[in-house]
């Protein structure tokens, strides 16, 4: 007579149903691990910089760095400027200038349709027209 008291097939089955357990857990609750993950990949947070210090760098007047002409930021303007920077056509791009939390004053580029999430520059400047920001607006430029 045999006296083990675990045969291999009763091992392979507590093993698997420990994994399937686990692997369930694990895909039930993916909101876990969500802070872990970083939703922006570095690339993006890179065009984002570089597409802020490009403009900030052809259109600062003579009389300060953080003080910009923006009289042409428009969707043809945001597309000139991702050719000069070398962002690739599949990535969108939004450029924003906003007086306060959600005054804005120009915008150019394209409009958010998606959920994915965008690497956003920000950056403080002034404009050199009369107007709302020659105090101090915010510049900020979105890529997903």
């Amino acid at each position: 007579m045999n006296t083990r008291g675990q045969t291999a097939y009763d091992y392979l089955l507590g093993v698997v149903l420990l994994l399937v357990t686990i692997i369930a857990v694990l895909a039930l609750f993916p909101q876990l691990f969500g802070p872990f993950v970083d939703p922006v990949s570095t690339d993006q947070q890179k065009m984002a910089d570089s597409l802020s210090a490009e403009l900030i760098e052809t259109n600062s007047t003579l009389d300060n760095e953080r003080t910009l002409d923006l009289n042409t930021l428009d969707d043809a303007y945001v597309t000139q400027l991702k050719n000069r920077t070398g962002v690739p056509e599949i990535r969108n791009v939004n450029i924003t200038v906003q007086d306060g939390p959600g005054d804005v004053i120009g915008q150019g580029g394209d409009r958010r349709y998606g959920v994915d999430p965008a690497a956003t520059t920000v950056r403080q400047i002034r404009l050199a027209e009369a107007g709302d920001c020659r105090d101090g607006c915010q510049l900020v430029v979105r890529v997903w």
